[in-house]
This record gives C-alpha cells, sequence and structure tokens, in this order.
C-alpha cells in the first residue's frame, strides 16, 4: 500500500474495494445483526457497485449509508467494527478523488 496522501494505484484502489465488499458482505450475511442494519449494508454495496459514477463519489455515498446504520443505538458491536473498519477504507477512496 502506499503511503497515507500519496494517489493510490489502480490496484490498490480495487483491493481496497474489494476488501470492502467482503467486510459489508459479513454484515449482510450475519443473522444476528438487525434487518436495518444490513440494509445499509447492501444500499452501501449498491453504490459501490454503480460503475457509472467516479469511485470516490461511489465510496461516498456508501459511507453516507453506513453512517445511516451508525446511527442506531442498538447495534450490535460486531456490527459497528466491522462498518467502521469498511468506513475507515472507504474514507482513503472518498478523499483521493474527491
Amino acid at each position: 500500500m502506499s503511503v497515507p496522501g500519496e494517489e493510490k494505484t489502480e490496484e490498490e484502489r480495487r483491493e481496497i474495494v474489494r476488501q470492502v465488499r467482503q467486510i459489508l458482505t459479513k454484515v449482510v450475511t450475519t443473522p444476528t445483526i438487525p434487518r436495518n442494519i444490513r440494509r445499509q449494508a447492501r444500499e452501501a454495496l449498491r453504490y459501490l457497485a454503480d460503475t457509472k459514477q467516479p469511485l470516490a463519489l461511489r465510496a461516498a455515498n456508501a459511507i453516507d449509508a453506513l453512517n445511516i446504520a451508525l446511527e442506531d443505538q442498538q447495534i450490535p458491536v460486531l456490527a459497528r467494527s466491522l462498518i467502521l473498519e469498511a468506513i475507515g477504507l472507504l474514507d482513503m477512496l472518498a478523499k483521493e478523488e474527491g
């Protein structure tokens, strides 16, 4: 990976998106996570899949969807940890091109 603040290569950006998809897929497929949280994770995955939009915009939209999930006071610790990890990765992409 490159140094923080440096522009990432296309391969690094693809790897970050792959990691985020893996994290969000875990949220979506974990039955103990409430439906509303899983719904927001699915929405974030849809934003990431929309290749008509620039990657920075897709990442920012996914972050917005995940922040809605974090507003839930009853969010399980596992879901909160996974979502925060995904947001951290997405933030690198959103800031890079934006």
